[in-house]
């Protein structure tokens, strides 16, 4: 087994280098295009980002974008359905999706991001 990680230590410190930052959230894309370029699952989970991570990505995309609390209008059906597909196109889980889009003011936006923080230490 210790042969097996010597061997993964190269594409373990490619990784480390190359990972992009959290606020892509395209987690699911590449762990596809890890799992396709032979990393092992190991490797991918280790390197994989937290709640914390992920929650802080769909916020500041929904902050760039405005969407949700922090647009300017109220939502209305159509505009509610397109702000879910653009963070599910962007890679973000549905659940957090709908925590952002749904959403009641910015600062519970924020808060519902910190609680992330809070459970992991």
């Amino acid at each position: 087994m210790n042969s097996q990680r010597a061997n993964d230590a190269p594409a373990r410190s490619w990784l480390a280098v190359t990972r992009p930052a959290p606020v892509l959230g395209n987690v699911r894309r590449i762990a596809q295009a890890l799992g396709e370029a032979g990393i092992a699952e190991a490797i991918r989970a280790e390197l994989r980002p937290g709640e914390a991570a992920e929650r802080a990505a769909v916020l500041a995309l929904a902050r760039k974008r405005r969407f949700g609390p922090f647009g300017s209008a109220p939502l209305d059906r159509p505009a509610r359905e397109k702000q879910l597909a653009a963070l599910l196109r962007a890679g973000h889980r549905l659940d957090s999706a709908r925590e952002i889009v749904d959403a009641s003011s910015a600062e519970a936006a924020e808060q519902w991001a910190a609680e992330a923080d809070d459970e992991e230490v």
